[in-house]
């Protein structure tokens, strides 16, 4: 069970900076919609934020799979040799490679964007102009704001087509909280491979200088 708990800890540790990232994105985005009211530049700014915030969460999720495999590396040498796996400075069980640990890390990520996107999606009225960015929320314009950053990069395009269909419902956000599962879990495993292949490639260039300097002794 401690073991369990680890892991939520240490997935939960890795999903921080992303959630962070995507936080200011949504940030930047609710800006750049008061800097323009050109709907193509908004749309090409939102494109470029989301896929600059998707690329960032690939590029730290990638080096946590490679990290991770180096662990899952250093516990298959401990179980051949029956040494402790005990948690050391150059070992910990928790961080060992997973599959699943990649998805669950962007879970973390995912899953809180799209419980406000349920709460934004049963609080914001069909009004779709610009204005109910800011006030839509039901009560408390400081609550909508809130509302936005912590989950803008996954409303805000919703509510840009909501200009072009006002009936368009904001629970078609949902499907952009599964960005980060996904994004997450494919780089954790493509980083793991990574560092996998550069091991393997390292076991052939040690093979093949072996033979070589056999080849030299006879």
């Amino acid at each position: 069970m401690k073991q369990f708990w680890l892991i939520q800890k240490e997935c939960l540790r890795r999903a921080a900076t992303p959630f962070i990232m995507y936080f200011f994105v949504g940030g930047i985005m609710l800006a750049a919609l008061g800097l323009t009211s050109d709907t193509v530049l908004r749309w090409i700014i939102m494109v470029a934020l989301l896929a600059l915030g998707i690329f960032y969460n690939f590029g730290l999720m990638s080096g946590v799979g490679e990290l991770h495999y180096k662990s899952y590396c250093a516990g298959a040498v401990r179980r051949m040799n029956n040494f402790s796996l005990e948690a050391g400075k150059d070992y910990k069980p928790y961080q060992e490679y997973r599959l699943y640990k990649g998805f669950l890390a962007g879970a973390y990520i995912g899953i809180p964007v799209a419980i406000l996107i349920v709460i934004a999606a049963a609080n914001i009225g069909q009004d779709a102009e610009d204005a109910a960015l800011f006030y839509g929320l039901s009560g408390s314009t400081a609550a909508a704001v809130l509302l936005l950053i912590l989950s803008g990069w996954a409303i805000i395009p919703i509510m840009l087509l909501r200009v072009a269909v006002p009936t368009l419902s904001l629970f078609w956000a949902l499907p952009f909280a599964i960005i980060p599962i996904v994004v997450s879990g494919i780089a954790y495993y493509v980083g793991a491979m990574k560092e996998k292949k550069k091991r393997e490639n390292m076991e052939k260039y040690r093979a093949e200088v072996m033979a070589a300097g056999k080849k030299k002794r006879k």
